[in-house]
């Protein structure tokens, strides 16, 4: 059977036999091992593997095949005189072996990782603690507190009764239920309050258009011609009554 050199720390030749499916491996030490029932596309795989060692160890010894060592002389033909004189030397040195391992690939010593940045709260985020502190310092009852995503806006809702709080983005505060407040964290504060007043004012503009209007007061009677007439004489006896 014929060697062929590789390209390996381990692995100095591989040969393979096609009739007995037999695959030869002569390592760098000078042991050598036939594997037998390998696949002649295992050994055109291992000739074409960057890493000779590597694969022979995945695929070959991994796999469990039987193998078994292989004499010298049964491997003098294809060979020179200069491959077998280097072989003999290897397996004077080599101490003995039951079946070489090939070299693994050395792992790569990952780098160490970089402490993760504490990541910042957004101003969104900001905001939503600062209000929460505002209502625990107030004394408000959170534990009914309800928070929606909307889009890019977070809903909170303290508890029943209370107007919506949106916060945006860049940490803006709109109080939706409330028509009009001079500071929009001052009305998320006063939330409740404000908002109960609100709803008192606007029944009673309700109340006040749904009344009845008050009735017109009648016109006075007009005096008839005769009454006129009368009331002229009237006047004229009490000038004479006043000159006599």
């Amino acid at each position: 059977m014929n060697l062929q050199a590789v390209k390996s720390t381990n692995i100095a030749a591989v040969g393979f036999d096609q009739e007995s499916r037999t695959l030869r491996v002569l390592f760098q030490e000078g042991s050598m091992y036939d594997y037998f029932e390998v696949p002649a596309s295992v050994y055109k795989a291992l000739l074409a593997a960057p890493s000779k060692g590597q694969f022979f160890q995945q695929e070959i010894v991994g796999k469990m095949y039987r193998y078994e060592k292989s004499e010298e002389r049964k491997d003098t033909m294809g060979k020179n005189k200069q491959q077998l004189a280097n072989e003999q030397r290897a397996q004077v040195a080599a101490p003995k072996a039951t079946q070489p391992v090939a070299e693994a690939p050395k792992p790569a010593t990952p780098a160490p990782a970089a402490p993760a940045a504490a990541a910042q709260p957004t101003k969104q985020e900001q905001t939503i603690a600062k209000l929460l502190e505002g209502w625990r310092a107030k004394g408000v009852d959170l534990s009914k507190l309800h928070d929606k995503q909307d889009g890019k806006y977070r809903l909170l809702v303290v508890g029943e009764g209370w107007p919506t709080v949106q916060v945006g983005a860049s940490g803006g505060i709109t109080v939706l239920e409330l028509r009009s407040y001079p500071d929009a964290f001052t009305a998320a504060m006063e939330g409740l309050d404000w908002f109960n007043k609100q709803k008192a004012r606007d029944a009673k503009k309700v109340a006040a258009a749904s009344a009845p209007a008050p009735a017109a007061p009648a016109p006075a009677p007009q005096p008839t011609p005769a009454a006129k007439k009368r009331k002229q004489h009237e006047a004229v006896e009490q000038q004479l009554q006043a000159q006599a």
